[in-house]
Formats: structure tokens, C-alpha cells, sequence
């Protein structure tokens, strides 16, 4: 596992302020009460993304994101079997693309991508996993 150098987690939290609203000071939870939980999940302001820490070293990055009043978001249960013969299609926004190339770009680890249809495409590593909704097209 690649840690992280305090270049690495410097890029990490300027990335991170671009993509996740910061908590006032009073509703932060501690860096040591992010490294227990099992996994850290913050919500970008317009539900869209969402952004989850794996690892130990992520968990501390994004405790700076990681506002007590949100700790009850459940992490999505993600269906990518696809039927065969499938035509996948999916629209995603790009300025979240590149908030999302950028975080792992910074780590200079690769990640994995999973799309199907009209779900969510997940990006992760060993540290992060984020989560973006498709963009639906209104009729």
C-alpha cells in the first residue's frame, strides 16, 4: 500500500476542498474517531458524489470533510452485473470527472472503474472510493 508523503496529502485536501463542503470547526469529527469507523463517507452538497476514505491514511485526510451530522449516510449497495448483450449508456458531468481524476492523479496510483447502465460509476484504490450518479436528462 502506497502512504502518503505530506505532498501527497497536502494535494489530497486541496482537491478534496474543490469537490466537499467543509464543516465549521464545532461539527468536525476527530481524526481518531474517523480511523475506527469502518469506512468515512462524505457527500458533496448537491448529492451527486460522494467520496469514501479505505483506508487509514484517506480516513485522516477526509476527517477534515467529515461533518457529525451527516455520519448516518449509508453506503450504496452497487448492482454492476450487466445482462448480456446490454447497450451500456450513462452521461456523467465532467467537472466532477475531473475533480475525480485529479484525487487519484495526486496518489499516481492507478484505479479501478465501474460502470453500468443507469447506476452510479464507481472509482476506486486501495484508499478511495468514489461514487458519481449519472446525469438524467430531464423529458
Amino acid at each position: 500500500m502506497k502512504r502518503f508523503d505530506i505532498n501527497m496529502e497536502y494535494g489530497l485536501i486541496k482537491i478534496l476542498r474543490d469537490m466537499l463542503p467543509e464543516p465549521d470547526e464545532t461539527s468536525l469529527v476527530s481524526e481518531s474517531r474517523a480511523a475506527a469507523m469502518k469506512k468515512c463517507i462524505v457527500m458533496c452538497p448537491s448529492n451527486i458524489m460522494m467520496v469514501v476514505a479505505k483506508s487509514e491514511e484517506a480516513k485522516r485526510v477526509l476527517s477534515r470533510f467529515l461533518d457529525k451530522r451527516q455520519l448516518g449516510h449509508k453506503y450504496p449497495d452497487l448492482n454492476y452485473k450487466s445482462i448480456i448483450g446490454e447497450v451500456i449508456k450513462s452521461k456523467y458531468n465532467l467537472e466532477f470527472l475531473k475533480d475525480i481524476w485529479n484525487l487519484f492523479d495526486q496518489m499516481d496510483i492507478g484505479m479501478e472503474i465501474q460502470i453500468n447502465g443507469e447506476y452510479p460509476a464507481t472509482f476506486s484504490n486501495e484508499h478511495f472510493e468514489v461514487i458519481l450518479a449519472p446525469r438524467v436528462d430531464n423529458i
